[in-house]
């Protein structure tokens, strides 16, 4: 489908830290019964983590793959849909995304006071 032809190169990608991997602003976010939730930091086994504004770690019970960034249509919204543990991982999602705009914001207005 994606015209993948060979196996990625797992060395590559592990050096930045594998399923250890933190950054500032990159965020995980994955349901409970999301089946790539194995090859990700929310791996069964995996020490937790907190999550931050900087990190988010965020572990969506009952979910599966992409219930928080998928939408419903208006007519499809009923009561218990979307989930409350879905609604909470949108809230959340929104406020650190902002929180990381907002921030963003901030440096670029230092660096325009430096330059000055």
């Amino acid at each position: 489908m994606f015209n993948i032809t060979k196996r990625p190169n797992l060395d590559a990608i592990n050096k930045h830290g594998g399923l250890n991997i933190s950054y500032p602003r990159l965020a995980f976010i994955n349901g409970e019964r999301d089946p790539w939730r194995a090859v990700t930091p929310h791996r069964i086994g995996m020490p937790p983590r907190e999550s931050t504004l900087s990190e988010p770690f965020i572990l969506i019970k009952g979910a599966v793959h992409h219930w928080e960034t998928e939408g419903l249509l208006p007519s499809e919204s009923k009561p218990g849909l979307p989930p409350c543990e879905v609604v909470a991982a949108q809230e959340s999602i929104v406020a650190f995304v902002k929180g990381w705009m907002n921030q963003w914001e901030d440096e670029k207005a230092l660096t325009r006071l430096l330059v000055q």
